[in-house]
């Protein structure tokens, strides 16, 4: 509900056309969805070695297995617990970071062959312009590509530096849309700007003081 609330939030602004567009919530839940599973997974290699030095009482167990054996039990129950929940939520990045990378490369492509000169701009300042590096290197190369090599090699790094980096992709997709700032001129803008007075209007420039006011 958060994620979703926020891209409808963004789509709602009727004067930035990058955001006005019902494609940002669903950009906005399939990165959220993905970072989780990056955050899942660093929390389950993490926190799962002190839950195995711990001893858990239980009163069918303990009467089946010596006392000293139960930390080890322990450990290797976790361990298969471990293994499994970190392929599954491995499984569910690759997927989703699939779906995100061709998420990401339709919005764009719908930016581009939009028909506001707005949204062309930002689209192309993102895949040529100014925005390049940050987005083909930051956020495709390093934030979804790398990873998703990780994780189908496995190992180490598929564990702790790959989530990171699916976290540090999600920010900076976060970051280059909320900095968009190119806005377009809401209908009847600049009719009201017309009739708003210049400094150098007569009621303005009068030198109110020499005037009688009774």
């Amino acid at each position: 509900a958060v994620t979703v609330y926020t891209g409808v939030l963004l789509s709602s602004m009727k004067s930035k056309p990058f955001w006005n567009t019902p494609a940002l919530p669903v950009l906005f839940v399939v990165s959220a969805l993905s970072t989780a599973c990056a955050a899942l997974t660093l929390c389950t290699t993490t926190t799962w070695t002190y839950f195995a030095g711990a001893e858990f009482t239980n009163p069918l167990m303990s009467m089946m297995v010596a006392p000293d054996q139960m930390v080890e039990l322990n450990a290797q129950v976790l361990a298969l617990v471990q293994e499994q929940a970190i392929e599954l939520f491995h499984t569910l990045d690759i997927v989703l970071v699939f779906f995100e990378l061709f998420v990401i490369f339709l919005y764009l492509l719908m930016m581009l062959g939009a028909g506001n000169k707005v949204a062309n701009m930002v689209a192309k300042r993102w895949l040529i312009g100014s925005w390049a590096p940050l987005f083909w290197i930051g956020m495709i190369l390093c934030g979804l590509v790398a990873p998703q090599i990780m994780y189908l090699v496995g190992g180490v790094l598929s564990e702790t530096l790959a989530p990171v980096l699916v976290l540090a992709s999600g920010l900076l997709l976060r970051f280059m849309i909320v900095f968009t700032v190119d806005r377009r001129d809401v209908p009847g803008e600049y009719k009201y700007y017309g009739r708003l007075p210049e400094l150098n209007e007569e009621f303005i420039t009068k030198d109110w003081t020499k005037t009688a006011w009774y």
